[in-house]
């Protein structure tokens, strides 16, 4: 009975938990892909770039010029403002992180509208070379 409550609160947060007990995550949110937001995080004292590939309220999958390691914490800064976040998984120089608070939509907004403009200023820069 205890578990099963557990098991609901878990899932009300946005987390599960497989038949052995470990902790996993789910994705209850909306994902928004992102094409050439390119940015920084914080490793302790080390500045490194990262590329975001998506991001959602609660996450974001990215590319790093450093590898990571799983459960690292790293600062992000997104928006003009600094995010912690816990590394959920790694493959390569790819990682998934997950953000200790949920961003703002409007965080959001902002990432994906300056993504929107690197877009169209890439292409337009692209059209010109081809001219």
């Amino acid at each position: 009975m205890f578990q099963l409550l557990l098991d609901r609160l878990a899932l009300l947060l946005g987390r599960g938990g497989d038949a052995s007990g470990k902790r996993t995550w789910v994705r209850d949110d909306e994902r928004f892909d992102l094409q050439r937001h390119e940015g920084h995080m914080d490793i302790g004292l080390m500045r490194h770039r990262i590329w975001m590939k998506n991001v959602s309220r609660t996450g974001a999958s990215c590319l790093t010029d450093a590898p990571l390691r799983k459960e690292q914490m790293v600062a992000v800064y997104l928006a003009e403002d600094l995010y912690l976040a816990t590394v959920r998984w790694t493959r390569g120089l790819s990682a998934g992180i997950s953000f200790e608070k949920p961003l703002p939509m409007k965080v959001i907004k902002t990432l994906v509208d300056d993504d929107m403009k690197a877009v169209a200023a890439h292409e337009r820069a692209k059209a010109e070379e081809e001219e």
